[in-house]
């Protein structure tokens, strides 16, 4: 699976969700980078912790999805 959000060049990815408990977000600015060959999670925290915030305020907004099995999202 995969979480994505974008704002402005900013692009925040997460991929694996489901297969991995807590894989790591990725961060990239597709301005300078329209490939996304440059992860900058590591470099840019406030902005990886900005993005974070916004995708988890939507997400709490999403009502559960019905095609998934419900043990899967405990």
């Amino acid at each position: 699976y995969m979480s994505a959000l974008r704002e402005g060049p900013w692009k925040l990815v997460r991929v694996g969700v489901g297969e991995e408990k807590n894989p790591p977000w990725e961060l990239y600015n597709l301005a300078d980078d329209p490939g996304e060959t440059r992860d900058l999670a590591s470099r840019r925290p406030e902005v990886v912790g900005a993005l974070v915030a916004h995708y988890r305020a939507w997400e709490a907004a999403l009502p559960p999805p019905l095609f998934l099995d419900q043990r899967l999202l405990d």
